[in-house]
């Protein structure tokens, strides 16, 4: 299975979970900044002569600043909304740059500190520290900029080398103007239309769509800047301790304070359901990705109604194209049975439907039957027991959450679990899973080791200072942002209370009677179907008549036969199917294949046979009358089929699909007589009605096939890959052995574009086995090694065929080849391979094959 992984499709893997990644962390981004209230900024002078409430660190802070060579000015507070921090503004000794200072954290830029200068005009010049990607996106300014530095000495640096030119001004007129400035910034945001206005000035006003991304856009461009260390004497190994804890309170305090906007919530639903919906339709059909879109859409409903019901709070749903469907929210504490309820409140639904769709629907209910089977496999694949899915969760919160380091090793086999799945079914959204998860399992290491060293009974901000302690003690932390969203993961796992015995035995328990009543209920339904099991049901007067049909008694004269056959007939009941199967038998006993008044009594009987059907009856019939037209001049031939489906569609109208190779019969005769215009009107014709009709879902390929064939017959390889790219059918073209795929290879071909005609060959020709071995044989292996010697790998192409030997060989030098009728426009494709045949097959190989 390795073997079909080739460099382009781990390349197209590697960049698909690149671009995944970072087209999350760019919507992350967004959605966060359009729940992020934004006050306006007054700054509110305070009486004390010195800067008040101080903490250790920020003090530090301010100390370095002295050192960098400022003295305050001012101080007071900074007040946005409901919240206020301690502020100041610092003049350096140079009287040109000045410093505004508020001291709320941030684990990014460590206290926002803004440098500052006064041009001659007045204007305000200010230099920001990390926030240039959030305050351009918003109102951006020429005379603002950004240091992107990695300490305070830094971001001085960068600022008086913009204010060089300046000169000093006057102490009282700076501050004046920067407090101004800093008090007007809401202002300037609403007139550059960056703010989505509240109704009430007692409300927040939030950032507008395009403004949010803008600034996700612009974190994206900065965002390898942002993770480099940020040096201060606030985050120094002295304070650091006390800063992150501060840093960890404010993010909380930001969390709680955070929008709601269910219309947010309820657009970001509908714009990734919508875009799940256009890829899933791009890569199956637009039914299929209906289906499965309204799937996990009801499994995600699920989860979220049982976290409703267990107090979650701030829950927000969206789907995540070709991986599937996510429901988040804030936990509060919870048993292990709830949490096993909200774990399986998303499949069981979706699982208990799909298994009585299969139940009660007829089997030519084809396309519920369809639903039906996706909806099973969904909920069941999210029930397996490997981490993150639903059942891999179940099973660490009931068995190890205990255990953290023995968790870890159960997400290690998590993830070669999700390896060996993805390489069995060839699929691309498993390995990219499945890189995902590798990813994350450093992170899972340090989870575990903090939750090693988690405390009972402690209050928060001691747990917070205790797991950070933890933590840093091997002298190897990760940054202050990602260290924060560690802790915080691990304080959301401690919500799930540890369970006791009695949970942990009836969480695996449900697990295991789902799988158990899930796989009986299985039986009864789809393995019912089975030959074996419906031969249980047939009275011992059909099995006498089957044993007659199937045995060897076919082997005798036919008159044997028949009266073996009437014999077994006499004893079924009036009503029986076997009766139609023998009227089918005795009429295809005439020489020269059924007649027609025995095929017309057949089709207006209106019944199928148990094993021939009413359509395989007209399909067999038109056949031996188009075969043998094919030798026939244009215009004799295309009379012939015209009659054939004339009747065909007087006798049984409502059956199209036995008709439509025939339809393509009279299209390629009408074509070879001159009148390629006309022919080409027939295809889109017979393309229409054949998409439309409840019968020919799975003649549709073949009509689009046809097209294509149709257009490389006359040259124009450009069109014949737009006809099958754009086919409602084109996710067959990624199918193994499909012959969508092979003819897409052929137009590939055609077109110039030979290495890519070869892997999509390779394609073509792969077949799946069911035991997941790699096929010893390919199918179809002549035309792969056309291609490979189109593209100019003739050793390779030699090699092909000395190893397939593909059953032409044994003609292919020989004047007893059978003759076959290309299908419709296919002779170019028959004649390449017969070439390829005669000059790659060995001759030794050619008694062999022919044996």
């Amino acid at each position: 299975m390795l073997d079909d992984w080739n460099l382009q499709n781990i390349l197209i893997v590697l960049l698909i979970a690149w671009a995944g990644y970072h087209a999350i962390i760019f919507l992350s981004m967004a959605v966060r900044l359009l729940r992020v209230p934004v006050w306006p900024v007054r700054m509110q002078a305070a009486d004390e002569r010195s800067v008040p409430g101080l903490t250790p660190d920020q003090s530090a802070l301010l100390d370095e600043l002295r050192q960098l060579g400022f003295e305050p000015l001012w101080h007071g507070s900074q007040i946005a909304g409901p919240n206020a921090w301690p502020a100041a503004v610092l003049r350096h000794a140079d009287g040109v740059s000045h410093a505004s200072v508020a001291f709320n954290p941030n684990a990014l830029t460590g206290y926002t500190v803004v440098m500052c200068s006064i041009d001659a005009d007045g204007q305000v010049l200010s230099t920001t520290n990390r926030l240039g990607w959030f305050t351009r996106g918003c109102a951006p300014e020429p005379r603002q900029a950004d240091a992107y530095a990695d300490s305070l000495a830094q971001h001085l640096a960068a600022h008086r080398a913009r204010v060089a030119h300046l000169a000093p001004a006057d102490a009282d007129r700076a501050v004046a103007l920067i407090l101004k400035g800093l008090d007007e910034s809401h202002a300037r945001l609403r007139a550059a239309g960056s703010l989505r206005i509240a109704r009430s000035p007692a409300q927040p006003d939030h950032l507008t769509l395009a403004a949010a991304l803008r600034c996700a856009f612009g974190f994206m461009r900065v965002r390898r800047k942002l993770t480099r260390p940020y040096a201060c004497a606030a985050t120094a190994p002295a304070h650091r301790r006390a800063f992150f804890i501060a840093c960890f309170a404010e993010m909380e305090r930001q969390e709680a304070d955070r929008a709601a906007r269910p219309n947010l919530k309820t657009g970001l639903l509908v714009v990734s359901m919508a875009a799940a919906l256009l890829l899933w339709t791009w890569a199956f059909d637009w039914r299929q990705a209906v289906a499965l879109v309204l799937i996990l859409l009801i499994h995600e409903c699920g989860h979220a109604i049982a976290m409703r019901a267990f107090g979650w709070k701030d829950l927000t749903m969206f789907f995540i194209p070709f991986i599937g469907a996510i429901v988040t929210g804030r936990p509060r504490p919870t048993t292990t049975g709830q949490q096993a309820v909200v774990l399986l409140a998303g499949p069981l639904p979706g699982l208990l439907a799909g298994i009585a769709m299969l139940y009660l629907l007829p089997a030519s209910q084809g396309f519920w039957m369809t639903v039906a089977s996706m909806a099973v496999f969904v909920n069941l694949f999210n029930l397996l027991p490997v981490t993150p899915l639903d059942g891999g969760r179940l099973v660490e919160a009931a068995l190890f959450s205990r255990w953290p380091r023995v968790r870890v090793a159960f997400f290690v086999g998590s993830v070669a679990a999700f390896l060996a799945l993805a390489l069995w079914l060839e699929s691309k959204p498993a390995l990219i899973i499945t890189l995902f998860l590798a990813i994350s399992l450093p992170g899972q290491l340090r989870m575990a080791r903090l939750q090693a060293a988690w405390q009972d009974e402690v209050e928060p901000a001691a747990q917070v200072g205790h797991l950070y302690d933890a933590a840093t003690r091997s002298g190897r932390a990760p940054a202050l942002a990602a260290l924060m969203m560690l802790i915080r993961n691990v304080i959301q796992l401690q919500h799930v209370r540890r369970p006791r015995l009695t949970e942990s035995i009836a969480s695996i328990a449900v697990l295991a009677l789902v799988w158990a009543g899930s796989g009986y209920a299985l039986t009864q339904t789809v393995l019912a179907d089975r030959p074996g099991a419906a031969a249980e049901t047939r009275s011992p007067a059909q099995l006498a008549f089957d044993r007659v049909w199937d045995g060897a008694e076919f082997d005798q004269p036919a008159d044997a036969v028949r009266q073996r056959l009437h014999d077994a007939a006499r004893a079924l009941g009036a009503d029986d199917p076997r009766h139609i199967d023998l009227q089918v038998w005795q009429a295809q006993q005439h020489d020269g294949g059924m007649p027609r008044e025995a095929v017309e009594r057949l089709l207006q009987g209106g019944l199928d046979g148990r094993v021939w059907k009413r359509s395989d009856v007209l399909r067999e019939h038109l056949d031996g009358i188009s075969y043998p037209a094919l030798g026939l001049p244009p215009v004799d031939r295309a009379t012939r089929l015209r009659e054939a489906i004339a009747w065909a569609e007087g006798i049984a109208p409502a059956l199209l699909a036995p008709t439509i190779e025939t339809h393509l019969r009279l299209a390629e005769a009408i074509d070879d007589g001159g009148d390629s215009g006309r022919a080409g009107t027939m295809l889109g014709e017979l393309r229409e009605r054949a998409a439309s009709a409840d019968d020919c879902r799975c003649e549709l390929s073949r009509v689009i096939r046809a097209q294509a064939w149709f257009h490389l017959h006359h040259g124009n390889a450009d069109r014949a890959i737009a006809v099958l790219e754009g086919a409602p059918t084109a996710g067959e073209m990624q199918s193994p052995g499909g012959r969508l795929a092979l003819d897409y290879g052929w137009a590939l071909l055609a077109a110039g574009r030979h290495d890519e005609a070869v892997e999509q060959m390779r394609i073509a020709t792969r077949t799946r086995r069911t035991d997941g071995a790699k096929p010893a044989r390919l199918r179809q292996a002549l035309d792969l090694a056309h291609a490979l010697r189109k593209a100019q790998r003739d050793d390779e192409a030699r090699r092909l065929v000395e190893q397939q030997r593909p059953w032409e060989c044994a003609y292919a030098r020989s004047s007893e080849a059978p003759a076959f009728a290309s299908a419709p426009w296919e002779q170019a494709r028959d004649r390449a391979r017969n070439e390829t045949a005669r000059a790659l097959c060995p001759p030794l190989a050619m008694s062999a094959a022919g044996r």
